[in-house]
């Protein structure tokens, strides 16, 4: 399992057309990424403009595949526009968790 977390900060005045670019991209990732497993913006309630992504993918082969599609690709290159900063981006590995009520350790689900 692989995993990220991307912090960011939107300008006042952008933060429509940014959550319309976001909503286009999860609308295309559902329909064309299977390995994509979690892929979810959240809101911070206490911060207005700031985001954050949480996604997780099957590995990091699909999380490549996730990069390269058109949707991806046209997010990256049009989001500068609509940032106050270059976003905070975490690269994550599991150690355990829960994912689909399956428990995952060490980047793969458990069997049983």
């Amino acid at each position: 399992m692989f995993a990220l977390v991307v912090r960011f900060d939107v300008l006042p005045d952008h933060i429509e057309a940014f959550d319309a670019l976001v909503a286009e991209t999860v609308a295309e990732i559902t329909e064309l990424e299977s390995k994509t497993a979690v892929y979810v913006a959240h809101l911070r309630s206490d911060h207005l403009t700031e985001r954050v992504f949480y996604e997780c993918y099957a590995d990091e082969d699909a999380f490549a595949v996730h990069e390269g599609h058109y949707h991806t690709r046209r997010f990256l290159d049009q989001r500068g526009q609509h940032l106050a900063r270059s976003p905070d981006v975490w690269r994550l590995n599991t150690i355990v968790g829960v994912i689909g009520g399956n428990q995952v350790e060490n980047g793969f689900r458990s069997q049983g």
